[in-house]
C-alpha cells in the first residue's frame, strides 16, 4: 500500500536573516506556515510572527520565535481565524508590561491590555 505522507506532513516555513549587505547570516527552519510577521517586534534576535500550522489551515497562533534557531520562545493560544499580512502589530512602548499585541483575523480582534 503507498504512503500519502503528503497529506499528514507539517508545514515548515525556512527563515533566513541577511546582514546590512544582503549577505546570508543564518537560515532556520520553522514549524508551520508564517503568514504574516511584524517587523517592529524584532529585538535581540526574535520576531514576532503569525502561523497557521497544518496543512488544512485551520490551526492558527502568533508565536515569538528565535532567528537563529527558529525556535518558538513564546506562543499564544489559538487564535479565531488565519491571521493575515498586515493584522500582527506590537507596541513595545504601549504602557503594558512587555508592550501591547494587536492580532486581527477573520473572524475576531485581539489585543492586549
Amino acid at each position: 500500500a503507498s504512503s500519502n505522507n503528503y497529506l499528514t506532513q507539517q508545514p515548515e516555513t525556512t527563515l533566513i536573516v541577511l546582514n546590512s549587505d544582503l549577505s546570508e547570516r543564518s537560515r532556520a527552519t520553522v514549524n508551520g506556515t508564517i503568514t504574516a510577521i511584524a517587523p517592529e517586534s524584532v529585538q535581540a534576535g526574535q520576531l514576532l510572527v503569525a502561523t497557521s500550522e497544518t496543512n488544512n489551515s485551520s490551526t492558527y497562533r502568533a508565536q515569538i520565535i528565535d532567528v537563529n534557531s527558529g525556535a518558538w520562545i513564546w506562543r499564544s493560544p489559538l487564535i479565531l481565524g488565519g491571521i493575515g499580512k498586515n493584522n500582527l502589530h506590537y507596541d513595545s512602548t504601549a504602557g503594558v508590561s512587555g508592550g501591547r499585541l494587536t492580532i486581527g483575523t477573520s473572524s475576531a480582534l485581539y489585543i492586549s491590555l
